[in-house]
């Protein structure tokens, strides 16, 4: 398929490469990765560190060097993935400069990795305490040849300033003075505070104190516990802030919703089965179900509502006698399993995709696959090959866990089903936006089905709470906000 580089994406791309430092927050499926390899491209920076999950490894060993090259017609792009062991990283941190000014090297590593690379631990007396604390500091590399870009790809990881990501990413840019550095999530928060660790490593002399930021964008009050965060204000304030240090693009803004297939979500109602409605409302009840050989606790409220949530989704992960819940059996009900076409069960658990893989193969169901935590890019190409091959002769399914997807494509499915979901509206999203992308055909409709339990506390409250969450998100984010401070056409221009 021809790149192209559509006009919103081109626009940003100009943003981005004007500022350098520049929080890149474009819904998911939209392009964050070809943004962020075209504007390194055209600056011909020749060195690249990218921060990434290791199932984004796969999107910049295939996609970053095409991008690079359309941008850069004479560059030769050599992708390194550091998988292995520290002797294989040491050997990429000392690497010299290679001498051909046209060849483009990318160093690929997982968060945990850089961070074993380059801290270490010191005891440092702090003020006020009576014992020597250990400090992660950064350790320096005489011998290091420092990149012209530093990209962190899923910055949602530095979303806490007190993270030792953030910590270290921060003394890495400072120290090395690197010239580009952009953090890149489709996932930043609903909230401004959330945003303030990204925005003080993009700008760090202008965000100097987390509470006079919070101070400027939140309701802020003195409570006997300490300062309790509330509501967000001078909302307009804030989005210029937001456009002026950050590249915004939303799936919804006008001009990009349309060259995405349509996106129908429904609530699919069910009943629990009786031995789910048995152990839920004696969990209720009681915070304690007994049966046989299963004794279910919750020690408190917080236990309480996930060991509801699971029993809704799948009631085996916490008994064995216990079955795998009305969620997965609707589901089997609905597909035929002599008829091609791909299929995405999304659940929030891991704990359940075995005793649903074992439930749907039980039903006859012969392609069941599954993606979660723990596969290298290699193994998880490799399952996305036979599963969209599959499900060209029979029913396909895939099994993946909420928070495992992003950074791939489970094209060319239309359907996928929420058994459960994320208290995180973002990451509900970012599962639909693995089958709703820019690549995809715009006719294919993409329907998300969300198992719902009337009449349930645990389903009832979580709802309530993702709502609230989009709400506070379509305010932190407004929709098309690159275009919201743009001078109207009709606008006069003040003259002296």
């Amino acid at each position: 398929m021809q790149l192209q580089i559509r006009p919103f994406q081109e626009e940003e791309i100009q943003r981005v490469s004007s500022r350098k430092r520049c929080g890149v927050i474009w819904h998911m499926g939209l392009g964050k990765t070809m943004c962020a390899a075209t504007v390194g491209g055209r600056a011909h920076l020749r060195r690249w560190l990218v921060i990434a999950p290791t199932n984004a490894f796969s999107v910049w060993r295939d996609k970053a060097a095409p991008w690079i090259k359309l941008a850069w017609p004479e560059s030769h792009t050599h992708v390194y993935l550091l998988t292995g062991g520290p002797d294989e990283r040491e050997f990429a941190w000392k690497l010299p400069i290679d001498p051909n000014p046209n060849n483009v090297h990318i160093f690929v590593i997982t968060v945990d990795s850089f961070l074993n690379d380059w801290t270490r631990r010191i005891k440092a007396k702090i003020p006020g305490k009576t014992k020597a604390q250990t400090l992660l500091e950064l350790k320096p590399r005489k011998d290091f040849v420092f990149p012209q870009i530093v990209i962190f790809d899923e910055a949602r990881r530095m979303r806490n300033r007190k993270s030792q990501a953030f910590k270290i990413t921060e003394k890495f840019t400072q120290y090395y003075n690197v010239p580009y550095f952009l953090p890149m999530t489709g996932t930043p928060g609903n909230q401004p505070q959330h945003f303030y660790a990204m925005l003080s490593i993009i700008a760090p002399k202008v965000f100097t104190s987390f509470w006079r930021f919070v101070s400027t964008f939140h309701y802020v009050y003195d409570t006997p516990f300490g300062k309790e965060i509330g509501q967000i204000k001078n909302t307009e304030s804030w989005h210029k802030l937001l456009n002026q240090y950050c590249s915004v693009v939303r799936e919804d803004d006008p001009g990009i919703n349309d060259q995405l297939p349509a996106l129908q979500r429904l609530p699919l109602d069910i009943h629990l089965d009786d031995d789910q409605q048995k152990a839920y409302r004696a969990l209720e009840r009681d915070m304690l179900y007994v049966d046989a050989d299963d004794v279910i606790v919750a020690q408190n409220i917080l236990a309480l509502t996930t060991r509801l949530r699971q029993i809704l989704v799948c009631p085996k992960i916490l008994g064995a006698n216990l079955g795998v819940g009305r969620a997965i059996k609707d589901f089997a009900e609905t597909v035929d399993p002599e008829d091609p076409g791909h299929y995405v069960v999304f659940t929030p658990f891991v704990a359940a995709m075995p005793h649903f893989q074992a439930y749907l193969e039980s039903e006859g169901l012969e392609n069941v696959f599954s993606l979660n935590g723990g596969a290298t890019p290699s193994e998880r190409d490799s399952i996305l090959s036979v599963y969209s091959s599959a499900g060209q002769k029979k029913a396909s399914i895939m099994l993946c866990s909420l928070l495992y997807a992003q950074a791939f494509s489970l094209e060319p499915a239309t359907k996928c089903f929420f058994i459960g979901f994320d208290w995180d509206p973002d990451n509900n999203r970012q599962a639909e936006a693995r089958l709703r992308r820019l690549t995809s055909d715009v006719g294919a409709a993409i329907t998300a089905y969300y198992y719902n339990f009337p009449n349930c506390y645990a389903a009832r409250n979580m709802y309530d709470i993702v709502v609230e969450k989009q709400e506070r998100l379509n305010i932190t984010i407004p929709s098309d906000l690159r275009n919201l401070f743009k001078p109207k056409s009709d606008q006069k221009i003040p003259v002296d």
